[in-house]
């Protein structure tokens, strides 16, 4: 189990203007990696959704960690567990969800776990490096038919990190627009 805070700020980018940051950034010379997110709630109700809270399974070489994120003041509380692939197969396919501490969380909300399910599925793939002490992410992301370009910069401070990812976008003549609006939301969206 693992619990840390997340402060993290996002923006949204057409292709060309993502184009233009990994050139300015040399983003090229960075490994990519691919992982791919499936976001689960209770269906077209939201139960979760209503509390701000997102759930997902993340697989990340061969590796699959079930996540939990909430909301804080400026940040944003994450909860991790290490899932099997018997575990996630149960998940896929019977809406079994594993214990442990997410789902004692999740049930203490009043949650009825029976009622979870994977609405959606995003895969990234995602080049990060450090840039000023803060992690510096390009993300090409793919749902549904849909591709789309996400800068994150994450860190200790929510000020800091805006500063940094609006340097970057000065640097790339690319406009700075916060996004606020989660890979989950816009995946589940459109699988809806």
């Amino acid at each position: 189990m693992a619990t840390n805070i997340e402060i993290e700020v996002k923006v949204l980018l057409s292709k060309a203007d993502f184009r233009k940051v990994e050139v300015a950034m040399n983003a090229d010379h960075y490994e990519k990696v691919s992982q791919t997110n499936y976001y689960i709630d209770t269906g077209v109700d939201g139960q979760l959704r209503r509390y701000g809270i997102s759930l997902r399974v993340r697989e990340l070489d061969k590796q699959l960690q079930l996540n939990l994120k909430t909301p804080l003041a400026e940040a944003i509380l994450e909860k991790t567990q290490d899932l099997t692939s018997v575990q996630f197969k149960k998940m896929q396919k019977e809406n079994v969800f594993p214990r442990g501490h997410i789902y004692e969380f999740v049930e203490s909300l009043g949650i009825d776990m029976d009622k979870l399910q994977i609405l959606a599925s995003l895969e990234t793939i995602r080049t990060s490096f450090n840039y000023k002490g803060y992690k510096f992410s390009l993300d090409t992301n793919y749902y549904d038919n849909i591709k789309d370009y996400e800068l994150e910069m994450q860190g200790s401070s929510l000020g800091k990190a805006e500063e940094l990812l609006r340097e970057i976008c000065e640097l790339a003549d690319v406009p700075f627009v916060i996004n606020n609006r989660s890979k989950q939301a816009r995946a589940i969206a459109q699988s809806a």
